[in-house]
């Protein structure tokens, strides 16, 4: 049988799809849980994360306007149909391993995460699952907070998986199959606030200022943006072994370069991938397909505990391999590797030089082999003038912040 239903682009949460095919959420609510906001709290009182994982709206029991639950029926998005057909229908998809995954990655979290627990409830924080059809093959999974307390931690939160990319087997951390997982945990960190959350004192509901979690400056004509607040300075502290980055028109406390343009925006949940590659946290679209080595580090855990929300669980997370003090040659941090030049304080591998702008993937050959001998994947070379000029300024700036003379010819995307 045919059925002609049309949803609107809109559901009842408020979630949509604009005109361009992107996910555009409404904003969380306060709601609040403790009677005293005056905490005084003492380690033991930490507990592991309670996470409750709804899965009504895969089941059937709630339906999402954007998800195809029998065959024919039309999803309408602003410049887009798509027709239902048989094997889009949830009850016709092999969700075995999308269950075994999802509950691996609870399992982790719940072992990873330390929280005050929600009174008199028996979770800490909901996950309200979703797997629904994307007008565009742009995302994998897009997450957001719905609801929050009074200490800025996330309470109830939807996760929007795309039903195009739902894995074929299940999915486990430091596996080889740990690709899918992994991307779900760095979306997740969004749902913690880590990086854009309103990080506050470990006893108070009153944020930072801006000035106190977040500094820019200009080196080599170049912006860093860095996330500063506590965790994040002793992360750099120890990781770069200065107190203070120097710029060019100004100074800031040292911290974690991140992806940020000065906003709360979804833009600014990353940490910049330019000098923590094989780290869970960078943007996705800097991950080759399959290339499933990341890592877990104290960079993560730096900016989920700077929430002053959430305790990690140190044993569970790996270090970095390149740049961390403790992996070089008489423990000394690389000199000026959080500012400086790449030409000059990259190791090799960072650059890939090939007679080819083709994008390649090649695992096994030792051309492709990262860095730190963990990772291969991608090589997008392109030839740039020695003026960087024109089309090439703001790339130079932004990604590469070379020295003058402009010293190589090809180019690696990082």
């Amino acid at each position: 049988m045919f059925f002609s239903l049309f949803f609107s682009t809109k559901s009842q949460d408020g979630v949509h799809f604009n005109k361009e095919g992107g996910l555009t959420f409404p904003k969380p609510k306060f709601v609040p849980e403790y009677s005293n906001t005056n905490r005084q709290v003492l380690d033991e009182e930490w507990k592991n994360i309670r996470i409750k994982l709804n899965m009504s709206y895969v089941t059937g029991e709630l339906r999402d306007p954007n998800a195809c639950y029998e065959e024919g029926q039309i999803l309408k998005f602003y410049n887009k149909n798509i027709t239902c057909e048989k094997d889009m229908i949830l009850s016709n998809t092999n969700l075995t391993s999308f269950t075994i995954t999802l509950n691996n990655f609870k399992n982790f979290e719940e072992k990873f995460l330390k929280v005050l627990p929600s009174p008199n409830k028996d979770y800490d924080l909901e996950l309200i699952i979703k797997i629904i059809r994307y007008p565009y093959i742009e995302s994998f999974l897009r997450v957001n907070p719905d609801t929050y307390n009074e200490y800025q931690r996330t309470t109830k939160a939807t996760m929007n998986f795309n039903h195009l990319g739902l894995p074929s087997q299940p999915s486990m951390w430091e596996t080889e199959s740990g690709e899918y997982m992994g991307n779900i945990m760095r979306e997740f960190n969004k749902i913690l606030d880590a990086i854009h959350g309103r990080y506050h004192p470990k006893n108070s509901t009153k944020p930072y200022k801006d000035n106190e979690t977040y500094c820019s400056l200009i080196k080599y004509g170049r912006q860093f943006n860095f996330l500063i607040a506590p965790y994040s300075h002793l992360f750099a502290q120890k990781h770069y072994g200065v107190d203070v980055f120097e710029g060019d028109n100004s100074t800031c406390p040292s911290g974690i370069e991140i992806e940020y343009d000065g906003t709360r925006g979804t833009y600014n949940n990353y940490i910049r991938g330019r000098l923590f590659y094989t780290e869970l946290s960078i943007q996705l679209y800097l991950r080759a397909s399959g290339n499933y080595i990341e890592r877990l580090t104290d960079a993560t855990m730096a900016i989920i505990q700077d929430t002053e929300n959430y305790l990690c669980n140190w044993s569970m997370a790996q270090p970095l391999v390149w740049g961390n003090p403790e992996t070089q040659i008489g423990g000394k941090p690389i000199k000026d590797l959080a500012l400086g030049p790449p030409q000059l304080v990259f190791p090799k591998q960072y650059f890939y030089y090939s007679d080819t702008t083709a994008i390649t993937l090649d695992k096994d050959s030792p051309q492709y082999v990262g860095f730190d001998f963990k990772h291969g994947g991608y090589t997008i070379s392109s030839n740039a003038p020695s003026s960087c000029t024109g089309y090439w300024e703001d790339y130079c700036k932004r990604i590469l912040q070379p020295i003058k003379p402009f010293i190589y010819k090809l180019m690696v995307y990082l």
